[in-house]
């Protein structure tokens, strides 16, 4: 495999960052990943405005351009020779290399980009359905929820507890007991002809296929309604699933234990198929 670091393309065993970055000492940087389709990267706009409002909220300054980034993931797809096939692209940018001194200013941002194959196969197996659970939101940080940032430790964590327990995904439930976000994903259900996911506030990012299957439902003149949901409506749904880059649109039957939603699917299914129609106007 070839990584880009700082724009040097490299071997995966050459590709190596400083003991004293701030990303490995502190989790101190930002990251966007995003799903490239026969060398075409998709809402590659969407990510990279995340990324800088996520840089920004850390007052990282970015000194690299939109331009300049997609040309080295085009280069690192061409080099892995992934320009015809689906791949998943990571871009992590931390505030550099530094002195161990918390409030450090280094000279120069740490860009590291890499590229790897998706299994379109895996991913039409999760899309037929996946079993999830719930985790406590205490977990999240209602400062960090809004960004991408690398500090990820909540997120290693309750995926730990959701491999545990044979769940695809694990999603935050808050005391009051109502669903905020999966642990790399954004919930939505149907009820009675009306799309609902929860609203961007307290400890919900802001998810760029959330934002898509929002965009195609209304299209389709389905109504939606960014609302709260509680853990309870996910037994009574018609339909109940989740958004991710890498995913896309995966229907949940069952929820900690409990089944959940029809299994037919319909409106899941329509907007599966919006969503393959989006990919190809790329």
């Amino acid at each position: 495999m070839i990584i880009c670091i700082n724009g040097e393309f490299l071997a995966d065993d050459k590709a190596k960052v400083s003991a004293f970055d701030r990303g490995f000492l502190y989790g101190d940087g930002v990251f966007e990943t995003l799903h490239s389709y026969e060398g075409k990267v998709f809402e590659w706009s969407g990510h990279w405005r995340r990324l800088e409002s996520s840089a920004q909220f850390i007052e990282l300054k970015l000194d690299h351009s939109s331009e300049e980034i997609h040309g080295w993931v085009q280069e690192l797809l061409q080099k892995n020779d992934l320009l015809r096939k689906e791949a998943a692209v990571r871009i992590e940018v931390t505030r550099g290399v530094s002195t161990l001194d918390y409030a450090a200013e280094p000279d120069r941002p740490t860009w590291v980009v890499f590229v790897k194959p998706v299994d379109r196969v895996e991913i039409e197996t999760w899309q037929k359905g996946i079993r999830c659970g719930s985790v406590e939101a205490s977990w999240l940080s209602p400062q960090l929820s809004h960004h991408k940032t690398i500090n990820y430790l909540p997120t290693v964590m309750v995926s730990r507890i959701a491999k545990k327990n044979g769940w695809f995904e694990a999603f935050f439930v808050d005391d009051p007991g109502y669903v905020l976000e999966g642990a790399r994903s954004n919930i939505f259900i149907v009820e009675k002809g009306t799309l609902k996911t929860p609203p961007l506030r307290g400890a919900v990012l802001a998810g760029i296929t959330r934002q898509t299957v929002l965009q195609l439902a209304r299209e389709a003149g389905i109504p939606v309604e960014e609302t709260m949901i509680h853990r309870d409506q996910l037994f009574k749904a018609d339909e109940v699933f989740m958004t991710s880059s890498i995913v896309e649109i995966a229907p949940i039957l069952e929820f900690d234990g409990r089944k959940t939603g029809d299994s037919s699917h319909p409106a899941i299914s329509s907007l599966q198929r919006a969503f393959r129609r989006r990919i190809q106007t790329i």
